[in-house]
Protein backbone atom coordinates (compact mmCIF):
# COMPACT_ATOMS: atom_id res chain seq x y z
CA UNK A 1 0.00 0.00 0.00
CA UNK A 2 1.55 3.47 -0.65
CA UNK A 3 -0.18 6.24 0.78
CA UNK A 4 -0.23 9.92 -0.90
CA UNK A 5 -1.17 13.28 0.10
CA UNK A 6 -2.66 14.89 -2.95
CA UNK A 7 -4.79 17.95 -2.42
CA UNK A 8 -6.06 18.43 -6.11
CA UNK A 9 -6.09 14.72 -6.76
CA UNK A 10 -8.16 14.80 -3.11
CA UNK A 11 -10.70 17.92 -4.46
CA UNK A 12 -11.13 15.95 -7.40
CA UNK A 13 -12.78 12.85 -6.20
CA UNK A 14 -14.65 14.67 -3.67
CA UNK A 15 -16.24 16.87 -6.64
CA UNK A 16 -16.96 13.65 -8.24
CA UNK A 17 -18.57 11.95 -5.79
CA UNK A 18 -20.55 14.65 -4.46
CA UNK A 19 -18.60 14.44 -1.01
CA UNK A 20 -18.50 18.12 -0.40
CA UNK A 21 -20.74 17.94 2.72
CA UNK A 22 -18.74 15.15 4.60
CA UNK A 23 -15.69 16.96 4.09
CA UNK A 24 -15.46 19.75 6.20
CA UNK A 25 -11.93 21.40 6.23
CA UNK A 26 -10.36 19.60 9.23
CA UNK A 27 -11.48 16.32 7.09
CA UNK A 28 -10.18 17.28 4.05
CA UNK A 29 -6.78 18.33 5.69
CA UNK A 30 -6.07 15.35 7.28
CA UNK A 31 -7.14 12.58 4.79
CA UNK A 32 -4.94 10.51 2.36
CA UNK A 33 -5.02 8.79 -0.43
CA UNK A 34 -4.19 5.01 -0.30
CA UNK A 35 -3.27 3.25 -3.59
CA UNK A 36 -2.84 -0.89 -3.69
CA UNK A 37 -1.78 -3.01 -6.14
CA UNK A 38 -4.15 -6.02 -7.32
CA UNK A 39 -4.17 -8.81 -5.14
CA UNK A 40 -2.99 -6.77 -2.20
CA UNK A 41 -5.21 -7.44 0.92
CA UNK A 42 -7.09 -3.76 2.11
CA UNK A 43 -8.84 -5.03 5.29
CA UNK A 44 -8.83 -7.89 6.97
CA UNK A 45 -11.78 -9.63 9.32
CA UNK A 46 -11.35 -9.04 13.13
CA UNK A 47 -8.54 -6.11 12.50
CA UNK A 48 -9.53 -2.67 14.52
CA UNK A 49 -11.35 -0.31 11.47
CA UNK A 50 -8.06 2.66 11.95
CA UNK A 51 -9.47 4.52 8.57
CA UNK A 52 -13.31 5.29 6.62
CA UNK A 53 -12.64 4.73 3.35
CA UNK A 54 -14.67 5.58 -0.07
CA UNK A 55 -13.24 3.70 -3.15
CA UNK A 56 -12.36 6.27 -5.62
CA UNK A 57 -10.45 4.09 -8.24
CA UNK A 58 -10.82 0.40 -9.11
CA UNK A 59 -12.86 -2.55 -7.96
CA UNK A 60 -12.41 -4.64 -4.24
CA UNK A 61 -13.30 -7.98 -3.65
CA UNK A 62 -15.17 -8.29 -0.49
CA UNK A 63 -14.84 -11.95 0.72
CA UNK A 64 -15.26 -14.32 3.92
CA UNK A 65 -13.24 -17.29 4.99
CA UNK A 66 -14.46 -20.30 6.73
CA UNK A 67 -12.71 -21.94 9.88
CA UNK A 68 -12.40 -24.94 7.22
CA UNK A 69 -10.64 -22.78 4.99
CA UNK A 70 -13.18 -22.09 2.44
CA UNK A 71 -13.58 -18.95 0.69
CA UNK A 72 -16.79 -17.00 -0.08
CA UNK A 73 -17.30 -14.40 -2.25
CA UNK A 74 -19.29 -11.76 -0.90
CA UNK A 75 -19.54 -8.99 -3.85
CA UNK A 76 -17.43 -6.76 -5.91
CA UNK A 77 -17.46 -3.11 -5.19
CA UNK A 78 -17.11 -0.01 -7.38
CA UNK A 79 -16.80 3.46 -6.75
CA UNK A 80 -17.65 5.46 -4.81
CA UNK A 81 -18.84 2.48 -1.91
CA UNK A 82 -17.76 2.85 1.57
CA UNK A 83 -15.60 0.67 4.03
CA UNK A 84 -16.07 0.48 7.24
CA UNK A 85 -19.44 2.43 7.11
CA UNK A 86 -21.01 -0.82 8.99
CA UNK A 87 -18.31 -1.18 11.69
CA UNK A 88 -18.49 2.58 12.74
CA UNK A 89 -22.12 2.25 13.20
CA UNK A 90 -21.92 -0.96 15.01
CA UNK A 91 -18.82 0.20 16.69
CA UNK A 92 -17.22 -3.07 16.16
CA UNK A 93 -13.99 -4.66 14.28
CA UNK A 94 -13.57 -4.92 10.50
CA UNK A 95 -16.56 -7.70 9.62
CA UNK A 96 -14.91 -8.84 6.33
CA UNK A 97 -11.85 -9.48 4.38
CA UNK A 98 -11.75 -7.01 1.26
CA UNK A 99 -8.72 -7.23 -1.54
CA UNK A 100 -7.55 -5.40 -4.19
CA UNK A 101 -9.55 -6.88 -7.59
CA UNK A 102 -7.70 -4.32 -9.50
CA UNK A 103 -5.17 -1.46 -8.94
CA UNK A 104 -7.37 0.99 -6.18
CA UNK A 105 -7.45 4.18 -5.18
CA UNK A 106 -9.27 4.94 -1.66
CA UNK A 107 -9.87 8.19 -0.03
CA UNK A 108 -9.03 7.46 4.03
CA UNK A 109 -10.48 9.39 6.70
CA UNK A 110 -8.49 8.76 9.90
CA UNK A 111 -10.75 7.32 12.60
CA UNK A 112 -9.45 9.86 14.79
CA UNK A 113 -11.11 12.45 12.25
CA UNK A 114 -14.36 10.58 11.79
CA UNK A 115 -14.93 10.29 15.71
CA UNK A 116 -14.19 14.20 16.06
CA UNK A 117 -15.73 15.97 12.94
CA UNK A 118 -18.62 13.63 12.08
CA UNK A 119 -20.12 11.80 14.36
CA UNK A 120 -22.53 14.84 14.28
CA UNK A 121 -22.87 15.17 11.13
CA UNK A 122 -25.59 14.50 9.60
CA UNK A 123 -24.66 14.48 5.83
CA UNK A 124 -22.28 11.41 6.99
CA UNK A 125 -24.86 9.33 8.58
CA UNK A 126 -26.83 9.71 5.79
CA UNK A 127 -24.11 8.39 3.41
CA UNK A 128 -23.06 5.79 6.09
CA UNK A 129 -27.07 4.94 6.32
CA UNK A 130 -27.55 4.93 2.61
CA UNK A 131 -24.53 2.33 1.83
CA UNK A 132 -25.40 -0.01 4.66
CA UNK A 133 -28.71 -0.28 3.26
CA UNK A 134 -27.49 -0.76 -0.50
CA UNK A 135 -25.20 -3.64 0.70
CA UNK A 136 -27.82 -5.05 2.58
CA UNK A 137 -30.77 -5.22 -0.61
CA UNK A 138 -27.77 -6.35 -2.58
CA UNK A 139 -26.86 -9.25 -0.21
CA UNK A 140 -30.32 -10.33 0.14
CA UNK A 141 -30.87 -10.33 -3.34
CA UNK A 142 -27.91 -12.43 -3.98
CA UNK A 143 -28.80 -14.71 -1.20
CA UNK A 144 -32.28 -15.22 -2.45
CA UNK A 145 -31.09 -15.66 -6.22
CA UNK A 146 -28.18 -18.67 -4.60
CA UNK A 147 -31.57 -20.48 -3.14
CA UNK A 148 -33.94 -19.92 -5.64
CA UNK A 149 -31.61 -20.58 -8.74
CA UNK A 150 -28.94 -23.27 -9.51
CA UNK A 151 -25.38 -23.04 -10.32
CA UNK A 152 -25.87 -22.76 -14.11
CA UNK A 153 -28.36 -20.17 -14.29
CA UNK A 154 -25.96 -17.71 -12.00
CA UNK A 155 -22.95 -18.76 -14.29
CA UNK A 156 -25.01 -17.53 -17.11
CA UNK A 157 -25.63 -14.31 -15.49
CA UNK A 158 -22.09 -13.65 -14.46
CA UNK A 159 -21.15 -14.27 -17.97
CA UNK A 160 -23.05 -11.59 -19.54
CA UNK A 161 -22.58 -9.59 -16.85
CA UNK A 162 -19.01 -9.36 -17.34
CA UNK A 163 -19.62 -7.90 -20.55
CA UNK A 164 -18.46 -8.47 -24.67
CA UNK A 165 -15.11 -9.43 -25.76
CA UNK A 166 -12.61 -12.62 -23.95
CA UNK A 167 -13.04 -13.31 -20.90
CA UNK A 168 -10.58 -14.27 -18.10
CA UNK A 169 -11.10 -16.42 -15.38
CA UNK A 170 -9.58 -18.61 -12.74
CA UNK A 171 -11.52 -21.58 -12.04
CA UNK A 172 -10.70 -22.26 -8.38
CA UNK A 173 -12.09 -18.23 -7.32
CA UNK A 174 -14.83 -18.61 -9.88
CA UNK A 175 -16.10 -21.61 -8.19
CA UNK A 176 -15.08 -20.27 -4.98
CA UNK A 177 -17.39 -17.15 -6.05
CA UNK A 178 -20.27 -19.81 -7.28
CA UNK A 179 -19.89 -21.85 -3.69
CA UNK A 180 -18.90 -25.23 -5.79
CA UNK A 181 -15.77 -27.34 -6.22
CA UNK A 182 -13.54 -26.53 -9.49
CA UNK A 183 -14.48 -29.67 -10.62
CA UNK A 184 -18.53 -29.20 -10.53
CA UNK A 185 -17.56 -26.17 -12.74
CA UNK A 186 -16.06 -27.65 -15.11
CA UNK A 187 -18.83 -29.61 -15.65
CA UNK A 188 -21.18 -26.67 -16.14
CA UNK A 189 -18.59 -25.40 -18.65
CA UNK A 190 -18.20 -28.47 -20.83
CA UNK A 191 -22.41 -28.67 -20.62
CA UNK A 192 -22.45 -24.70 -21.70
CA UNK A 193 -19.83 -25.54 -24.37
CA UNK A 194 -21.37 -28.52 -25.83
CA UNK A 195 -24.78 -26.13 -25.91
CA UNK A 196 -23.03 -23.68 -27.81
CA UNK A 197 -23.50 -20.88 -25.12
CA UNK A 198 -19.60 -20.64 -24.76
CA UNK A 199 -16.32 -21.71 -26.26
CA UNK A 200 -13.43 -21.90 -23.78
CA UNK A 201 -10.29 -20.72 -26.09
CA UNK A 202 -7.39 -21.32 -23.12
CA UNK A 203 -6.74 -21.71 -20.03
CA UNK A 204 -9.01 -19.34 -17.66
CA UNK A 205 -9.66 -18.03 -21.44
CA UNK A 206 -13.75 -18.01 -22.16
CA UNK A 207 -15.46 -16.61 -25.34
CA UNK A 208 -19.39 -16.03 -25.40
CA UNK A 209 -20.46 -17.54 -28.64
CA UNK A 210 -25.03 -17.28 -27.91
CA UNK A 211 -25.74 -14.30 -25.35
CA UNK A 212 -29.40 -14.73 -26.61
CA UNK A 213 -29.16 -18.42 -24.92
CA UNK A 214 -27.13 -17.30 -22.31
CA UNK A 215 -29.85 -14.38 -21.24
CA UNK A 216 -32.43 -17.68 -21.36
CA UNK A 217 -30.48 -19.39 -18.65
CA UNK A 218 -29.46 -16.25 -16.58
CA UNK A 219 -32.78 -15.43 -15.58
CA UNK A 220 -33.37 -11.89 -15.52
CA UNK A 221 -36.47 -11.76 -14.58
Amino acid sequence: MRSERDAVKLKAYIDKYKLKDIFVPEVEKGASLFHYEKGEMVMRSGEPVNHFTILAVGKLRVFSVSEAGKMISIAVEEPPSLFGDIEILLKRDTLHNVVAETAVTLIAIPMTLTEQYLENNVAFYKLACSSTIEKLFRSSTSYSFTLLYPAKNRLARYFLDQGDGELLYHKNKLAEHFGITPRHLGRLLGEMEKEGMVLRTGRGRLQVMDAAELKKLAVYQ
